[in-house]
């Protein structure tokens, strides 16, 4: 079991959800460890993925994955409907967020969505990177969770649903008000420690 005078040392990835939003409330900075987030609001899983090159994920005493929707679309040239925003500029497109606005961008979508678009094939890419990404962590104990319904997308072991949270407590840190923070630090902190039981 870890604990004792040890600094404990997480990796948290993913996407908004886990993300830095600046405010000191999101449930990550509240655990009881050393932090090192390399979670980006919008990202898509793929790029979820090609985050662990940055980081040697031995170094980590456990990682935490937030894991993304599989309609997102990657986007490696950042985000033309966020490029002002700091933390959205390099996010990725969620196909209905982007159908539910208006211009160029969404006119686009419309024609990939018609002409080009299978379910079938987004789903299985999204479930090998999910694959991929247990792959690239499994030397360490982790932790896997979504604010999307993953019930029919991927099982992961060690699983972390929030969709009741994200329903009850939605709010504008990490999608979550405070106590929705609060309470999900609990849930992740509590899975934590049985994992290393």
């Amino acid at each position: 079991m870890i604990g004792g005078n040890d600094m404990i040392n997480i990796l948290v990835a993913g996407d908004s959800f886990a993300s830095n939003w600046n405010t000191g409330e999101e449930w990550w900075q509240q655990l009881p460890y050393n932090i090192t987030n390399i979670a980006q609001a919008g990202a898509s899983q793929y790029k979820i993925l090609k985050s662990f090159t940055s980081v040697d994920i031995k170094a980590y005493d456990a990682v935490i994955v937030f894991h993304t929707s599989p309609t997102r679309i990657y986007a490696s040239k950042g985000n033309l409907l966020h490029k002002d925003s700091i933390t959205h500029r390099d996010s990725c497109y969620v196909i209905n967020d982007v159908l539910s606005k208006r211009g160029p961008i969404k006119r686009a979508l419309e024609s990939y969505t018609k002409y080009f678009y299978d379910d079938d094939f987004i789903t299985y890419t999204h479930r090998k990177i999910c694959h991929d990404i247990e792959t690239k962590t499994h030397n360490v104990p982790v932790i896997h969770a979504s604010g999307f319904d993953y019930t029919s997308v991927y099982t992961f072991k060690n699983f972390v649903s929030i969709t009741d949270l994200f329903e009850t407590h939605r709010g504008n840190i990490c999608h979550l008000t405070p106590n929705g923070n609060r309470l999900l630090k609990e849930r992740i902190y509590k899975q934590l420690q049985q994992l290393w039981a």
